[in-house]
């Protein structure tokens, strides 16, 4: 049985982090901006992660990365109010959607709140000059913003990040590249 590795930041203190980049060098997959969990499923037997191989949550940051995100960005965003909405699937009961209002590092806070059990769905400063949103059904996270902001999110050594646009498809079938493979 092989070590256990994660794509998360939060593998325990038996595995290492594993980069998206990383699996996707060692499995010949090309690592592009529609390039998805699926990307590699298919390259496994059955269509199944090994059980060695941890992949992110759906729909929620691991605290360190939140954290690293936080840093990216404060300062583009200051002392400024942030909005922190989360979906209602995102809520322990699941009745209604949950919001919030307070600083940055409130993000973080937000999770030890009874009502919600991950991180923001979406979260954003009064002035919009950016927004982060954790779809429940994804396993990344997009962040919109100025070319200042994302060149800096892109220069990052912690988070794993890569360049999309409008036009890009990010649902767990848009990877066409790697699909035409024949795997």
């Amino acid at each position: 049985m092989g070590r256990l590795v994660s794509v998360s930041t939060d593998s325990g203190p038996h595995g290492r982090r594993v980069r998206w980049r990383e699996l996707a060098d060692k499995y010949g997959r090309q690592f592009h901006p529609e390039f998805n969990e699926t990307s590699l499923v298919q390259v496994f037997p059955d269509n199944s992660w090994p059980r060695s191989l941890l992949g992110p949550d759906e729909g929620s940051l691991d605290t360190p990365t939140c954290r690293r995100l936080i840093d990216a960005l404060q300062p583009f965003t200051g002392d400024a109010t942030c909005f922190f909405h989360y979906d209602v699937i995102a809520t322990r009961r699941c009745e209604s959607d949950v919001a919030f209002r307070g600083k940055l590092h409130d993000s973080i806070h937000c999770c030890d709140d009874d009502d919600v059990h991950a991180s923001p769905t979406h979260w954003w400063p009064a002035d919009r000059d950016w927004l982060v949103c954790t779809d429940w059904d994804l396993k990344f996270t997009l962040v919109g913003g100025s070319s200042e902001l994302i060149a800096r999110l892109l220069a990052d050594d912690e988070l794993e990040c890569i360049a999309v646009t409008p036009e890009t498809r990010i649902d767990f079938r848009s990877d066409q590249l790697n699909s035409q493979k024949g795997i």
